[in-house]
């Protein structure tokens, strides 16, 4: 098995939430990304690596950009913590620190994190 990522509710609520075109842009990136594999994606810079163990997927759209913040959980396996959009290049610090904060919740074993595949 290759690349999988899995999320919690916070992430499918976003998703739920973006447009259809959108919401389809973002999934099939994520797909993408599973099917070519972390190192393609940093290639064609679908992925930014932005602090250790944190990651973003950047999904375009008209208008701005789609961003999912994720980390490593083991191996090939990756957990999308949550998404949101940007209109320029620069992460805000606020969403960096958002996913460090979620990441350190889920490797404590955090309740709030029920997986979703």
């Amino acid at each position: 098995m290759g690349v999988h990522f899995d999320w919690n509710e916070e992430f499918q609520q976003y998703l739920d939430a973006l447009n259809p075109i959108d919401r389809a842009k973002l999934r099939a990136a994520i797909k993408r990304i599973e099917e070519t594999g972390i190192q393609e994606a940093i290639k064609k810079q679908r992925v930014k690596k932005l602090r250790d163990n944190l990651y973003e997927i950047r999904a375009r759209t008209k208008e701005n950009t789609i961003r999912s913040i994720y980390f490593q959980i083991q191996g090939e396996a990756y957990f999308i913590t949550h998404g949101f959009n940007k209109k320029t290049d620069k992460t805000p610090k606020k969403e960096i620190m958002k996913g460090i904060r979620l990441r350190a919740i889920f490797f404590k074993g955090g309740s709030e994190y029920e997986r979703n595949e």
